[in-house]
């Protein structure tokens, strides 16, 4: 099924399409050209771009292709895309990088390991360095990182870092042209130059916002239409205290505000801070324990959409757990 998100259907499937980056899209061509894959280390603010660009890197190469957004394997096995901030102790790198390093590869070209949101610990580092000397002939690593404080200088001197740059307001520019030409929508200069100052260089953000306006607008963009709506405190201890005794009413209230916002973090960090002034009990022990067990359950969902959760599942289960509250007992019997 072909996907009606403009997020998928505008996204690059070759290095030419990139719009920027011409320094890194020039030298992933070139090394492609000679077939060489070389240890590297991509740094950059989320959402820039960085992990497409390894897996156009990967196309160019033709290693692999992507129909539809699905990946094929056009030479088995000498790809590999790997979530590194959720597998990234010494376990994860003995085992299955071990085991991926270790497997015989195919005419000669060494397996690009693609470790994305690179986030190991100093053990695992440590491990990883060993089995790139080990595995020199077999296996080629690109760390992908928003934060190069987290990698060790003796991983960094394996694999060189290369600098994303942030989208330029001319880049930003071209993409929405691009898009112009497809679905043909208007769209004023100062609707630009602000989907352009709060996204911050995100690309695919960029694009869902401007065709949520495209939506909104019948294809007529103007300011109005990209500005962001800030979710006020009053608003989210609104939705806090009608948790507590109507939770329709509360999930009605903050499926509205989400839909008219489209930023959960911004919600709950605004549910977050309403936690303080909200009363969830009379006795005033009770009341704080409820406080902080909600701001944790809130903190939690926080977490969980930097992990690409779903944002309005994320929500209605705090409000869920606020309901719930009542019926958990707020202090162990083996405490008392």
């Amino acid at each position: 099924m072909t996907s009606d998100l403009w997020t998928d259907i505008f996204e690059p499937t070759k290095l030419d399409e990139v719009v920027g980056q011409k320094e890194l899209v020039s030298m992933f061509k070139e090394y492609a050209r000679l077939k060489h894959i070389p240890n590297l280390t991509l740094v950059g603010s989320p959402g820039i771009g960085k992990t497409l660009l390894v897996k156009l890197f990967a196309v160019e190469l033709g290693i692999i292709k992507y129909v539809e957004g699905k990946q094929i394997d056009l030479i088995p096995g000498q790809f590999y895309l790997m979530d590194a901030s959720s597998s990234r102790g010494i376990d994860d790198v003995r085992g299955t990088l071990k085991r991926l390093s270790s497997k015989p590869t195919i005419d000669g070209m060494p397996r690009l390991i693609v470790l994305d949101e690179f986030n190991f610990t100093i053990d695992g580092q440590s491990a990883m360095r060993s089995l790139m000397q080990e595995f020199s002939e077999n296996v080629r690593f690109i760390l992908i990182s928003n934060d190069i404080t987290n990698v060790i200088d003796a991983i960094i001197s394996r694999c060189p870092i290369r600098t994303v740059q942030q989208p330029t307001f001319e880049d930003i520019k071209i993409v929405i042209e691009n898009i112009q030409k497809v679905k043909k929508f208007k769209i004023t200069p100062d609707a630009i130059e602000y989907l352009f100052k709060i996204t911050q260089g995100d690309i695919r953000k960029l694009i869902g916002k401007l065709q949520d306006a495209a939506l909104i607008s019948n294809y007529d963009i103007q300011i109005q239409h990209v500005q962001d709506i800030n979710v006020d405190i009053q608003t989210a201890k609104a939705i806090l205290e009608s948790a507590q005794n109507n939770y329709d009413q509360s999930r009605e209230v903050l499926i509205t505000v989400f839909s008219k916002t489209r930023n959960a973090k911004d919600l709950l960090e605004k549910l977050y801070m309403a936690t303080y002034l909200t009363k969830f009990s009379e006795l005033v022990l009770d009341n704080e324990i409820i406080q902080r067990r909600i701001r944790e359950r809130i903190a939690e969902a926080d977490f969980r959409l930097t992990q690409g959760t779903n944002a309005l599942l994320q929500l209605d289960a705090v409000i869920n757990y606020i309901k719930l509250i009542k019926y958990i007992p707020l202090i162990c019997p083996k405490a008392k």
